[in-house]
């Protein structure tokens, strides 16, 4: 079967290095990618080309509680202190993010768009590779080989990652590893996983004008 190059849309920090290198393990061709507010046209050029010049197939897309992704955000750029500008303006940049989801979900149909939610395909215990492996077949009409589904499972095992890590002295190097042969950050191995309710009580209220969004992707406020 002949699948034409698929887009895949991430919003920032919601775990699309990782589905990325896992799609185009299992599906054998290049995936094209983006994330939503940079650098790319609203709502993203490569939507742009699939309408009107019909070059890209199907849609994934990632999300995840924008809350923890704010703080992923906030701790990725470097920062140890949170103060309530920070705070304030990464949440604005993640409304911009919410508009975009809302967007993809309300004009493309099931069969044009596949949502994966971060927190399902990234737990506690590492990643959920049988919801990856069901959402995918289903969404592609497709059956993946065994032996595809364990070159990803060798490869994205979060233990398997750390006996490799292992073998790097250079912690460098074990850095550069972790993005770009896994697709996961060193918190991850590090099982240091952003969570906004780590938060004083006091910053909870910056988050509101998220709670919109969150509830309609059925998170709890």
């Amino acid at each position: 079967m002949i699948i034409k190059q698929p887009i895949l849309i991430a919003t920032p920090r919601t775990g699309g290095i990782l589905i990325l290198n896992i799609l185009q393990s299992l599906l054998r061709i290049k995936v094209r990618s983006t994330h939503f507010y940079r650098r790319t046209p609203k709502p993203g050029m490569f939507i742009y080309e699939r309408i009107n010049t019909g070059k890209y197939g199907k849609i994934i897309s990632t999300y995840r509680d924008l809350r923890n992704s704010v703080i992923s955000n906030i701790k990725f750029d470097g920062n140890t202190v949170i103060d309530k500008n920070l705070l304030k303006n990464h949440v604005r940049k993640k409304l911009e993010s919410a508009k975009q989801l809302n967007f993809l979900r309300d004009n493309y149909s099931d069969d044009e768009i596949l949502f994966l939610k971060y927190e399902t395909f990234t737990t506690s215990n590492g990643n959920n590779f049988d919801y990856i492996f069901d959402s995918l077949e289903s969404f592609f009409e497709i059956t993946f080989s065994e032996y595809w589904k364990n070159h990803v499972r060798n490869n994205f095992d979060i233990n398997n990652i750390k006996k490799t890590l292992s073998t790097f002295a250079d912690k460098n190097n074990q850095k550069i590893n972790i993005k770009f042969m896994t697709g996961l950050r060193r918190r991850h191995i590090n099982d240091d996983i952003s969570d906004w309710m780590d938060l004083p009580s006091e910053y909870h209220k910056y988050f509101e004008p998220l709670y919109p969004f969150l509830e309609t992707w059925g998170y709890e406020i």
